[in-house]
């Protein structure tokens, strides 16, 4: 039968031919209407090959069900527009089995039922007639339980949970999908409009409450239920029609669209021809992207071979999303909604579909034997020409797989001619011996010998004033030559600052603790750095200073009323846009326009100052590898500098300690073939090679500075304004493999969880807010929590650890955007700047 919709200038014609497939004992089994008879049902087995036939003497069947509970019989459901058959397949008989329960379809009005399922015991079956929803309680009769009635136009797919199976989502050609709760006769949730075209297909996770919905125009929709709240949130959303236009406009689109050297077709079970006459093409327009089937696979892709990996244990092992339109097989990562596999499905099964135009529908089944096989039963137009095809999963490891995995952490030595084996001492005074008198002899000597000593009053000469009752005193005593104290001294009543290790069991840190307006104008703030043993806060500042905010104390947070806030440094000639801390906290490297300076925390002042070649803006600066070098961007230039401080406290001699001595010298420069350099991160607290770039074309780079050559190559649908690299803490304890984690975000855009290793985005989390600002994202030292800024004047956190792809925690109660954020990395303490330059601490 045919059933043409229409809505909004939309019309599809869909032929609704009553299939379904289903795994009982080991066998796969799959049941459709006769080609010769529409009254009569015929049930296939795979192994051993069977064949069983059931008739319904009454009338036509509409809509067909097989059950899928292992532990019971195979049950195979058939609808009329008068009755409601439930056979029982005899699986392990050679005849067919007289047992049926058959109940009287009044309540239905005579409508045609269009959709029929068992939940996960059987215990329930549903019947889906125009808008209504049927439940009827199935044992040794059928008898109805519940009608719900919500939707306002028919009902297109039903599925139910897996974790709860008295919960069932149905969607609708009036855009949207509900929940019900079938045991307690309610309705749970009720979707806003999703779509200007109808909902047609719905399908569930298998281990979590993750939603997909599909609607007729290739849209698809990721919603994660939470049954506390009953509510549904959003996770992610793909247009595939705009996807793959795009796609075709960019040949180097994405790494993700792997294309693999064998056909994933392995063989053609079946082929049944259901209709003997020839039927004539429908007449409506071709819509290439009509989502026809839709499927969660939760066996496992083979991964890269890798150790026990922190990331692994953080997150849960997603499941994958095989779709199908009219005429391609599409497989996404349900995590990270990434295209991994996409084929033309029609070129795949070859001279069987040389006569077709479409497929109009697909039903999924997972194979029984092998976890790497899938079947799908397919209905091909204009002939209604039924396949049964086995297709195996794609080994996409393979195309992941590097030559050699990266890591973050160095694994292999320097190289001969490598930019990091550079070694750079201070300068040497060209007057090494200053003097102050020609020494041309002996008596010239004893002069300069008696110039050297300190002046003092001769104790015997009783008219100066000075007898033998007084003692010398020393008019001066230079204090300059004096070793600085290389950690503050702290008090035995004050605990330690930091003693305590981070712990995965504690809280997020929510409470505001702390609240200070740096400036009294917007975008005050422009850059966030603190110190690796987190006793300082620098502030960069739209007025060319540096505030450096420290607690006096030792134990309280930094933005306390007894912080200090009196520290400032001056240099700059325009808005200080980066700050990078160095690995020892001694030194901090600033950037503003094109001025890049190295100061000396302690002392307050300028060490060091690097002219860089090009008057474009410094976008970034930070130290590299332990404090060797000093990494910046600037335009499309990623340049390393090599520097040397020489020591002035050694000295004794007044004007030594005031020569600069300090040099630089470039060891690298890299120019990427693009306008710009939008973001860049590389490790500094331990040593490593990597450099990670995001570019103005929508590329993310991952340079390898000892080879000095680019490495990959990933290619974004954003450009990216943020990338963070967890470096962990001293104060906490992590595996080693959570090095290799690294965080990317854009504008309109969700932020992406990396794993270097696997070269692709393992998670994505987009509730927050970020349309037209950028804003920052950070990972917590603990490596549990990813807390990001949003434009709605909130501040969202993300459990990397949990199942969710949803917020834990939703701080607000700011007064403006909230752009930039840090963790601080002694204790639990979160650090955020608004638009409007306040600073705000959380414990």
């Amino acid at each position: 039968m045919s059933v043409t919709t229409s809505w909004q200038g939309y019309t599809s014609s869909t032929l609704l031919q009553p299939t379904d497939t289903a795994t009982h004992n080991d066998t796969l089994f799959w049941c459709q209407l006769s080609p010769d008879n529409s009254k009569v049902v015929q049930c296939y087995s795979l192994a051993p090959p069977r064949t069983y036939e059931f008739e319904d003497i009454e009338s036509s069947i509409t809509a067909l069900a097989l059950s899928y509970s292992p532990s019971l019989p195979l049950y195979l459901a058939s609808a009329t527009r008068t009755n409601l058959t439930v056979w029982t397949v005899p699986v392990l008989a050679d005849s067919c089995s007289n047992h049926q329960v058959t109940t009287d379809l009044d309540c239905c009005n005579g409508d045609v039922v269009t959709q029929l399922k068992f939940n996960v015991t059987s215990k329930f079956l549903i019947c889906c007639s125009g808008a209504k929803l049927f439940v009827f309680k199935f044992g040794r009769i059928l008898e109805l339980n519940a009608i719900f009635e919500g939707h306002s136009l028919p009902i297109t797919s039903i599925f139910y949970f897996s974790i709860n199976n008295n919960l069932v989502v149905t969607s609708s050609q009036d855009r949207t999908f509900r929940i019900w709760d079938i045991s307690n006769n309610n309705a749970l949730f009720e979707s806003p409009l999703l779509s200007s075209s109808p909902l047609i297909s719905t399908q569930i996770h298998p281990s979590q409450d993750v939603i997909m919905v599909g609607s007729a125009d290739g849209s698809i929709w990721l919603f994660e239920w939470f049954r506390d709240v009953k509510k549904c949130f959003l996770t992610f959303e793909l247009d595939m029609k705009i996807h793959f236009t795009f796609a075709q406009s960019s040949p180097n689109k994405s790494l993700n669209s792997v294309k693999l050297k064998t056909p994933i077709i392995n063989a053609t079970i079946q082929t049944i021809q259901t209709s003997k006459e020839s039927k004539e093409e429908p007449t409506t327009s071709h819509q290439s992207w009509n989502l026809t089937g839709a499927y969660f696979c939760s066996f496992p892709f083979n991964e890269p071979t890798l150790p026990p990996s922190y990331l692994s244990s953080a997150l849960s092992r997603p499941a994958y999303l095989i779709l199908t339109t009219e005429s391609r097989l599409i497989i996404i990562n349900s995590n990270t909604g990434a295209i991994e596999y996409t084929t033309n499905l029609l070129e795949e099964l070859g001279n069987l579909t040389a006569h077709t135009k479409s497929i109009t529908h697909t039903r999924f089944a997972h194979s029984p034997v092998s976890s790497q096989d899938c079947y799908f039963l397919a209905v091909l137009s204009p002939h209604d020409i039924t396949l049964i095809v086995r297709f195996r999963i794609p080994e996409l490891s393979s195309e992941w797989k590097l030559e050699k995995l990266l890591n973050f952490q160095a694994t292999s030595p320097l190289l001969r001619s490598s930019p990091l084996s550079i070694q750079l001492s201070a300068k040497q005074n060209s007057k090494e011996n200053v003097s102050y008198s020609r020494p041309s002899s002996s008596s010239d000597r004893s002069k300069k010998q008696s110039l050297d000593q300190p002046i003092v009053f001769h104790t015997k000469i009783k008219s100066s004033g000075y007898g033998q009752t007084h003692t010398k005193a020393k008019v001066f005593t230079p204090q300059c030559c004096k070793a600085l104290s290389s950690r503050r001294p702290i008090s035995k009543s004050q605990p330690c600052l930091g003693r305590k290790d981070y712990s995965i069991s504690d809280r997020f840190p929510s409470r505001e603790k702390g609240k200070i307006q740096m400036l009294r104008e917007n975008g005050g703030v422009r850059s966030l750095s603190c110190s690796s043993d987190g006793e300082i806060l620098a502030c960069g500042l739209i007025d060319s200073t540096i505030a450096l905010l420290s607690d006096k104390s030792g134990c309280k947070n930094l933005l306390s009323s007894g912080a200090d806030k009196s520290r400032v440094m001056r240099g700059h000639t325009g808005k200080v846009e980066s700050l990078g801390w160095s690995h020892s906290g001694k030194h901090l490297v600033s950037a503003s326009n094109a001025e890049c300076l190295l100061w000396d925390v302690r002392g307050l002042r300028s060490l060091l100052s690097i002219s860089t070649t090009t008057n474009q803006e410094i976008n970034h600066i930070q130290f590299f590898y332990v404090d060797k070098f000093i990494l910046l961007t600037q335009g499309a230039e990623l340049c390393l500098y090599a520097y040397a401080l020489e020591n002035t406290h050694k000295h004794t001699d007044d004007l030594k300690r005031y020569l600069n001595l300090n040099t630089w010298k470039q060891a690298l420069r890299v120019t990427q073939s693009v306008h710009s350099i939008t973001a860049c991160s590389a490790a500094n607290a331990f040593y490593s090679h990597i450099s990670l770039l995001g570019l103005s074309n929508r590329t993310l780079v991952i340079h390898d500075l000892n080879a000095d050559k680019q490495v990959c190559n990933i290619q974004l649908e954003r450009v990216v304004n943020s990338i963070h690299q967890y470096e962990g803490s001293k104060y906490c304890g992590v595996q080693s493999d959570a090095f290799n984690m690294f965080l990317t975000s854009a504008v309109q855009d969700s932020i992406r969880v990396w794993d270097v290793r696997m070269n692709k985005c393992i998670v994505k989390y987009n509730q927050h807010k970020n349309s037209v600002m950028p804003v920052d994202c950070k990972v917590s030292p603990c490596g549990r929590f990813i807390a990001t800024g949003s434009e709605d004047k909130s501040v969202y956190v993300y459990d990397l650890r949990g199942s969710t792809r949803v917020y834990v925690e939703k701080i607000m109660g700011f007064s403006d955007v909230t752009t930039r954020l840090l963790f601080r990395p002694s204790s639990p303490e979160l650090i955020v700047s608004t638009l409007d330059s306040y600073l705000h601490a959380f414990k």
